[in-house]
């Protein structure tokens, strides 16, 4: 169940490792909160076991399926998380993006589609 970018490969999303520091002092109290800067998403996160996303603090990041390794820009503007993969058969997409903890939730902003990774902890 890889969740949505690659049209191509039937991939609806996934998250990424970052090569940045982890930002696991992000305190949300138990409550979603909005995503309004790079820091609040740095790390590796997954929406299953076979596909994970590495987000760096600098916007940039990559998408891992046991396929194919997918590289692309990020941006947070106007409550607006948008992901811009440099390869074009990967879908580029906007979300609206909550964090709560280890879990983070991105709303496709076109489908109002909810994707929930896990924030996975690697060395």
């Amino acid at each position: 169940m890889a969740v949505f970018f690659v049209a191509a490969a039937g991939l609806s999303f996934s998250l990424f490792h970052s090569c940045g520091k982890s930002n696991d002092s992000v305190k949300t109290n138990g409550k979603d909160v909005l995503v309004t800067k790079a820091e609040q998403i740095s790390g590796s996160w997954t929406p299953d076991s076979i596909t994970y996303y590495d987000f760096g603090s600098d916007g940039k990041g990559s998408m891992y399926t046991s396929m194919n390794t997918y590289t692309f820009n990020y941006t947070i503007s106007n409550n607006t998380f948008h992901i811009d993969f440099n390869n074009e058969s990967a879908s580029d997409c906007d979300y609206i993006a909550h964090r709560n903890g280890d879990i983070l939730k991105l709303t496709d902003i076109n489908t109002k589609q909810v994707y929930q990774l896990h924030r996975e902890k690697r060395s």
